[in-house]
């Protein structure tokens, strides 16, 4: 009896040590795939003040960490508005930082710009703008999950995402510091 009981000890303890195998290949696999196929995302999140009222919170989410978003990746980021703008405010703010962003080539993006801007509404406490680019496809920009537009190219997202990641001249660089250390990029 001794013997069989220490038989179905062995056998439990290999089936444990089996189980606990199959699992840890199980996470390095999906570590290793998910970011390729698109299912793991990892996301950095801030809050925007200007003279000490909030503005926004800006949510990023690129395919896994340490990925630089400025480059032709898949990304999203929204920003949940904490007071009133007009389209027009919006667009005034969009135009002052891009002109000042020696990089970028307005002349090669105005007509782009103008169609993003055209879509561009008022917004509301508690509204979300969420600017989703694909490669390949462009960049959506949607309001409260409705998409109003989608502007082609990857030069134009990467000159509308530095707006505030850019190293150049961000709408905050301590908003750009925060987001791009929270997805595990150096700032």
């Amino acid at each position: 009896m001794g013997l069989i009981r220490a038989q179905i000890n062995r056998i439990a303890r290999a089936l444990m040590f089996i189980r606990v195998c199959y699992i840890l290949v199980i996470i390095v696999c999906a570590s290793i795939l998910f970011p390729v196929i698109g299912l793991a995302q990892v996301s950095s999140e801030s809050l925007l003040r200007y003279y000490g009222f909030r503005v926004y919170t800006v949510k990023l989410e690129v395919p896994a960490l340490g990925v630089d978003p400025l480059t032709d990746v898949k990304k999203t980021m929204s920003l949940s508005y904490h007071r009133s703008f007009s389209a027009q405010d919006i667009i005034k703010g969009e135009r002052k930082i891009l002109a000042a962003t020696k990089s970028v080539d307005l002349a090669g993006l105005t007509s782009r710009l103008d169609q993003i801007d055209a879509a561009y509404k008022d917004v509301i406490e508690g509204d979300r703008y969420t600017l989703a680019y694909t490669p390949g496809v462009g960049t959506t920009l949607l309001l409260n999950d409705v998409a109003l537009v989608t502007i082609p190219g990857a030069d134009f997202a990467r000159a509308y995402y530095a707006m505030w990641l850019g190293a150049e001249n961000p709408i905050s660089s301590g908003l750009r510091e925060r987001l791009l250390e929270g997805i595990g990029v150096r700032a």
